[in-house]
C-alpha cells in the first residue's frame, strides 16, 4: 500500500503539487495523467524517493518517507524509465543485473552471486523473456526494450513498481501490450504498479485507477472511464 496525505511539492520555479491525497492498495494498476509533464514527473519522484515532500506525509508499505528513510522506500519502490541504456554487446540477463545506478558494476566483472542470477533469470520468466535470457541485447524491439528494463527493476525484488512515461518510448499498440505486461504483475504479490502516460485514454479498459493532475492539485481520482463505472454500478442496482 502507498499513502498519500497532504502532499505537498516544490520545483525551484514554482509549486509542482500541492495537497495530493490518495490511498494506492496493492493489486492495483494506476495510471498518472497531467496537463503538463513537469506534474507527472514531480508526483512520481515523490513516490520512488527522488524527492522528499515539502508538505503532508507519504507511507510506503506504512513506512514514512523521509531523510531517514529514503533508502528504505527506494528498495520497497523499483523505478522503470523507458529510456534508460542497455549494453547492447551484453546478454539480456547481464543488461538485468546492472541496475540503474550501475551499483553492481564491480561484482558483475567477476561472476555474479547465485541469487543474482536466479533474480535476474525469474524476473526475465517474469516478463516473458526466460527463453532469451542469453540472447545479446541486440537488436530488441522496443517493447521488448521496456520488458528488459521491467526485468531489471523486477531483478531486485521491490514491493511495488513505478514506471515513467510509457507511451513515450512505445507506439500505442506496443504501449497497450506493455500495459496488459504490467497489470499482470499488480496480481504478483499484490503489489501496487504505477504508470505515469501523457495520453492516459490508452488506459481506459486496462487500468484500475486514475489520477489526474491539473493545476498541482488532484483533480480526478478514480476508473479512466467514469461513464463505463457508472453504467456497470447502474446494472448491479438493477439485477
Amino acid at each position: 500500500m502507498i499513502e498519500l496525505l497532504g502532499i505537498g511539492v516544490r520545483t525551484p520555479s514554482r509549486a509542482a503539487l500541492h495537497e495530493i491525497c490518495a490511498t494506492l492498495e496493492g493489486g492495483q494498476l494506476v495510471v498518472v495523467g497531467a496537463e503538463t509533464a513537469a506534474e507527472r514527473y514531480a508526483l512520481l519522484d515523490m513516490l520512488t524517493a527522488r524527492r522528499l515532500p515539502v508538505e503532508g506525509r507519504l507511507w510506503v508499505d506504512r513506512v514514512p518517507l523521509m531523510a531517514e528513510t529514503v533508502t528504505r522506500v527506494r528498495a520497497a519502490v523499483g523505478e522503470v524509465d523507458p529510456e534508460s541504456p542497455l549494453n547492447p554487446a551484453r546478454s539480456l540477463l547481464w543488461n538485468v543485473m546492472a541496475d540503474h545506478r550501475l551499483r553492481a558494476l564491480g561484482r558483475l566483472l567477476a561472476l555474479p552471486r547465485r541469487r543474482e542470477r536466479e533474480a535476474a533469470a525469474a524476473a526475465l520468466a517474469a516478463v516473458g523473456l526466460a527463453g532469451s535470457a542469453h540472447d545479446r541485447a541486440v537488436p530488441l524491439a522496443p517493447e521488448e526494450r521496456v520488458r528488459v528494463l521491467i526485468a531489471r527493476a523486477l531483478a531486485r525484488r521491490p514491493r511495488h513498481l513505478v514506471v515513467r512515461e510509457l507511451d513515450g518510448a512505445l507506439a500505442p499498440h506496443d504501449a497497450m501490450k506493455t500495459l496488459v505486461l504490467l497489470r499482470s504483475l499488480t496480481r504478483n504479490e499484490r503489489r501496487v504498479v504505477v504508470v505515469s502516460l501523457a495520453e492516459p485514454t490508452l488506459a481506459s479498459s486496462l487500468a484500475d485507477r486514475l489520477l489526474f493532475l491539473s493545476g498541482g492539485r488532484l483533480a480526478y481520482d478514480g476508473r479512466p472511464d467514469p461513464a463505463a463505472d457508472a453504467e456497470r454500478r447502474l446494472t448491479l442496482v438493477r439485477r
